[in-house]
């Protein structure tokens, strides 16, 4: 194997302001995914688990995955700087904002594409009708639907799923009319379940589509 040790950090935005978890847990769990030991060793302070960090990191190869990064402070304070890092170690970093990405800390950024039209409207009805193509009356709703979602690919599985066996038009309609509220940026954070981030309103509109 290439890495010796590994870890992945899922919704890092979200648990790095939770105040049950925080970056103090974030930085915990590095330490307990990367340790060699069965039990892994515990610290009284956040700075003895930064030290802990630097010296495995130092020591191993490792595969560091970290999910949803929307702030440069969490990055620093999770993965710290290059000089940490062993020969041959990765990181791997998604963000829906890749200014936040430091330019001396980062090779190489991919940009996942949106799906065209015609995969969208696939991957929406795979969910929605369990087959390759919407028919009759939910072909233009459909096509609709696709289109407030951006082409992004998990909107049009939530959204396929949530209208799976409702066959009547009304209620897509009225879906319809709800998802167009929270098109845009909106949509991605509510669908990454970013729900605390929302206001008032935007709950109310994504808990109706998820309810309906």
């Amino acid at each position: 194997r290439h890495f010796q040790c590994r870890s992945f950090l899922s919704s890092v935005r979200e648990n790095f302001k939770s105040r049950q978890n925080g970056p103090e847990f974030l930085q915990k769990k590095i330490v307990g995914d990367l340790s060699s030991h069965k039990v892994p060793p515990t610290f009284s302070d956040a700075k003895s688990y930064v030290l802990e960090m630097k010296r495995i990191l130092k020591q191993n190869r490792v595969l560091l995955v970290l999910d949803d990064i929307d702030d440069a402070g969490q990055l620093k304070e999770l993965a710290g700087s290059r000089e940490w890092y062993s020969e041959g170690s990765r990181i791997v970093i998604t963000t829906r904002d890749a200014a936040v990405l430091p330019t001396d800390f980062v090779d190489k950024i991919y940009e996942v594409k949106s799906l065209g039209k015609s995969e969208s409207l696939k991957l929406f009805s795979h969910h929605a009708f369990r087959r390759e193509n919407p028919t009759g009356a939910f072909l233009n709703l459909s096509k609709e639907i696709v289109s407030c979602t951006g082409g992004l690919p998990l909107a049009l599985e939530v959204f396929g799923s949530l209208l799976y066996g409702k066959r009547i038009v009304e209620e897509w309609q009225d879906a319809l009319e709800k998802l167009k509220q929270i098109r845009g940026p909106e949509l991605q954070g509510a669908l990454k379940i970013s729900y605390d981030a929302l206001d008032v309103q935007e709950r109310s509109i994504f808990l109706d589509i998820a309810c309906f």
